[in-house]
């Protein structure tokens, strides 16, 4: 089994030293609660989601990394995978890791939005919208990024 603490130390210095493009993330107080994470993505070029930055809270289990954390988005955003509480579905995708480190649970929540999985849509009208009318789709994520994601 893993140390918790080990792995949380050695994920700080992961953002420090090589964090993952368009992701920054650290504890919000290392020595307080270094379980509780906050993060940022940057989002996709050529996305919906371009030129927005999008905030994030982690909430590292006791068991980490071998249980995913759990990840909410604190700015608003249009998306199938992530409700109006900023709750993240993507069963689908998570289910493929065999750790759960921070860096590699943000580039799949990065991968996500560039390529939605309607699968585990946890918001059906964006779902609808996406497999419907990609188009309106992203005219309504980039104004939602317009407006909640400019910062």
């Amino acid at each position: 089994m893993t140390d918790p603490f080990k792995s949380i130390n050695e994920e700080v210095r992961t953002f420090q030293i090589a964090p993952p493009q368009n992701i920054s993330a650290h504890p919000t107080s290392l020595y307080e609660n270094p379980h509780l994470w906050t993060a940022t993505i940057t989002g996709p070029p050529n996305s919906p989601y371009s030129g927005g930055k999008f905030k994030l809270s982690l909430l590292l289990p006791p068991d980490y990394p071998s249980s995913a954390p759990e990840i909410k988005f604190e700015t608003k955003i249009f998306h199938p995978n992530v409700n109006a509480r900023g709750q993240i579905g993507m069963g689908t995708r998570m289910g493929e890791l065999t750790s759960f480190r921070v860096s590699q649970v943000l580039v799949v929540v990065y991968e996500v939005l560039i390529l939605p999985e309607v699968e585990d849509a946890v918001d059906c009208g964006a779902a609808g919208l996406y497999e419907g009318d990609l188009e309106g789709f992203e005219r309504v994520a980039r104004e939602w990024t317009g407006k909640f994601a400019r910062g």
